[in-house]
C-alpha cells in the first residue's frame, strides 16, 4: 500500500467515514483499514485539527 493510499485512509477517518465505506472506496479490506488507523493515529490527529482550523 502507498503512502499516499495511507494519507487517503488517515483523511477517511478525520471525516468521520466508517472503516466499511473507506476499504470500499480504497478498494482493500476493512483489516487494512483499521491497520493504518491504529498505526497513524498522530496523522489522522493532525488532518482532524487541519480540517477545522478549515471549518470542514
Amino acid at each position: 500500500m502507498s503512502e499516499e493510499m495511507k494519507k487517503s485512509i488517515c483523511k477517511s477517518r478525520a471525516y468521520g467515514e466508517t472503516a466499511e465505506k473507506t476499504a470500499e472506496m480504497h478498494g482493500c479490506t476493512v483489516s487494512e483499514v483499521n491497520e493504518v488507523w491504529d498505526s497513524m493515529k498522530e496523522t489522522i490527529i493532525e488532518y482532524k485539527e487541519f480540517f477545522s482550523e478549515m471549518g470542514v
